[in-house]
């Protein structure tokens, strides 16, 4: 590829067991396998490039694949656990097709400071906003270091009903394992 931009990001497709599948066939419980789910959508769709979501997904859609008909389960939606996962698909897609950070080919990862299986990185448009990933891809709880470079206000996508953070700030938030933390400022 010439570019970030050529590459499709995706956490299922046609040719993969579906993703919640091989967590619950894991031992994960569904409350962790869906933070879990939501993590790989988030990450998914921030990451530079085509973003691709695969039908059922993004509300809990677990059943096996199988050559032939494999119609969804569109009953999901009834319950809380996946419909709070489609809730946070939905401002995950509105922050990937509204934020400017988001058509950029920028990312920057923050590398000090940061516990064995997390991750943290920035996405940004000049004089147009950032976005701030952190992730936890462990089996434990994680306390992790994000540094917020600019004035804000930030507001948490997934958790609306959280105050807007003032920047530049430097936070230290806990992270459940699997969980993540999407902040994002201007657009």
């Amino acid at each position: 590829f010439s570019n970030s931009f050529e590459r499709v990001a995706y956490i299922e497709s046609h040719d993969e067991e579906r993703f919640l599948r091989d967590l619950d066939q894991s031992g994960f419980s569904t409350e962790e396998a869906v933070r879990r789910d939501v993590t790989a959508l988030a990450i998914t769709l921030t990451a530079p490039g085509v973003a691709m979501v695969y039908a059922g997904e993004e509300f809990g859609e677990s059943t096996p694949k199988v050559v032939g008909p494999n119609p969804l389960h569109w009953s999901n939606m009834d319950k809380p656990v996946f419909r709070g996962l489609y809730d946070d698909f939905r401002a995950l897609a509105k922050l990937r097709t509204s934020h400017p950070a988001l058509r950029t080919q920028a990312v920057l990862f923050q590398t000090s400071a940061l516990p064995d299986n997390t991750i943290v990185y920035e996405r940004a448009a000049p004089d147009a906003g950032r976005v701030v990933v952190a992730a936890n891809f462990g089996r434990e709880p994680q306390s992790v270091p994000v540094a917020l470079d600019s004035p804000g206000p930030w507001a948490n996508v997934l958790q609306t009903n959280q105050p807007a953070i003032a920047g530049p700030t430097n936070l230290v938030v806990e992270l459940q394992p699997g969980g993540a933390l999407i902040l994002s400022c201007g657009k």
